[in-house]
């Protein structure tokens, strides 16, 4: 009777270790997900920042550009913009993180 009762003991850890081992997965998987959204956040923060600054030169350099740069530069801008991602022509084919080619251009 009592190497029953030590099988069923040891069944009970094992099936309460499993349960607080999802349950510790679960908790880990929440917590990566924020690290992961900050991420992008901070990234996009950045990106956004960036662009400002960018359309502060464009509104500098057009006294001395042409329509077609200024237009192109901020098209460009709008497409590097977190917040607006206009779809571009020839910049689609860039991660717009790393302004990597990230396809082929066809």
């Amino acid at each position: 009777m009592n190497e029953k009762l030590y099988l069923i003991q040891i069944e009970h850890n094992s099936r309460e270790r499993e349960r607080l081992e999802k349950e510790r997965l679960a908790r880990q998987k929440v917590i990566q997900n924020d690290i992961d959204e900050f991420k992008k956040l901070k990234m996009n923060a950045r990106r956004y920042h960036e662009c400002q600054m960018m359309r502060d030169y464009i509104n500098a350099a057009s006294k001395y550009r042409d329509e077609n740069w200024i237009q192109w530069a901020s098209d460009a801008v709008d497409w590097y913009d977190p917040i607006i991602l206009k779809p571009h022509e020839k910049l689609d084919y860039a991660d717009r993180s790393s302004l990597e080619l990230m396809r082929r251009v066809l």
